[in-house]
């Protein structure tokens, strides 16, 4: 007896699962951001702390592992972290603090995955 096939999905399905998972997450982002301030402006002590929540972590890696492979390159994550970041509209103050914080993220990241990917 014949296994039935696997539907292959198409491009168009490919790239709508993947704009609804990147929507999830930074919905689940923001909800968690939001959660931390109260309301206030975010500081680094709320870097420190959101970045010890496991379920952000993860939220944060499914971001960018856009193919679910539960594996990405260092430098692809932070390429693309970088490039997210810089496309919004953002005041000088507000860039100097974006790069402050990729640059945590990039410091932390190397920390515990070494040369690794993450």
């Amino acid at each position: 007896m014949k296994k039935p096939r696997k539907k292959k999905e198409s491009n168009i399905e490919i790239q709508f699962s993947r704009d609804a998972q990147r929507t999830r997450c930074l919905t689940s982002i923001r909800e968690t951001a939001l959660g931390l301030t109260l309301g206030t402006r975010f500081e680094k002590r709320h870097v420190e702390q959101i970045l010890q929540r496991r379920d952000f972590n993860g939220t944060l890696f499914s971001l960018f592992d856009m193919e679910n492979t539960g594996s990405l390159p260092q430098t692809v994550f932070l390429d693309q972290l970088k490039t997210s970041l810089s496309l919004g509209e953002l005041n000088w103050r507000d860039r100097n603090e974006v790069s402050e914080f990729v640059d945590i993220i990039e410091m932390v990241t190397f920390l515990v995955c070494k040369e690794d990917d993450i």
